[in-house]
C-alpha cells in the first residue's frame, strides 16, 4: 500500500470518527468542511453517505459547487447491504465489541483503534455478489 493510500485511509477513518455522532445538517456540513481542509489539496475527496436528508441540505449543495474536488456519493434507499461503512461497522461489532468487556469509554476507543489498525495492516477488498 502506497503512503498516499495510507494517508487517504487515515483521513477516512478520521472522518468516520467525526461523523459517527452527526445528527444535524449543520454538524454534517461542519465536519465535511473540516475534512476537506485537512485533506491534501492534490487529492480528490469522495465521501459516501446514506440518503439521509441532512447530507443534501442546500448549504451543502452550494458549498459543493465551490469545492469541485469534493464529490458526494449516496447509496440507494433501503440498500444498507451496499453501504461499505455499514459492513465495516458490522465487522467492528462482531469482532471488536460483541461480548467485549470495557472498563471505560477510553478502553472501548483503544480496543476499536487496535481492531482498525489490525484490519488495515492486512486489508482485503470488500467483495459482494447478488444472485439473479
Amino acid at each position: 500500500m502506497t503512503p498516499r493510500i495510507k494517508e487517504a485511509l487515515g483521513l477516512s477513518l478520521a472522518f468516520l470518527k467525526k461523523v459517527s455522532n452527526v445528527i444535524s445538517s449543520s454538524m454534517c456540513f461542519s465536519n465535511l468542511k473540516t475534512v476537506e481542509k485537512q485533506t491534501p489539496e492534490d487529492l480528490e475527496l469522495h465521501v459516501t453517505f446514506d440518503n439521509y436528508s441532512t447530507h443534501k441540505h442546500q448549504k451543502v449543495k452550494n458549498w459543493l459547487k465551490r469545492n469541485k474536488r469534493v464529490t458526494l456519493h449516496f447509496i440507494l434507499t433501503s440498500s444498507s447491504w451496499l453501504n461499505l461503512i455499514e459492513h465495516f461497522f458490522g465487522l467492528i461489532t462482531d469482532k471488536a465489541i460483541r461480548r467485549g468487556v470495557f472498563c471505560s469509554v477510553a478502553d472501548l476507543e483503544e480496543k476499536l483503534m487496535q481492531f482498525i489498525a489490525k484490519h488495515n495492516a492486512d486489508p482485503t477488498p470488500f467483495v459482494w455478489t447478488k444472485s439473479v
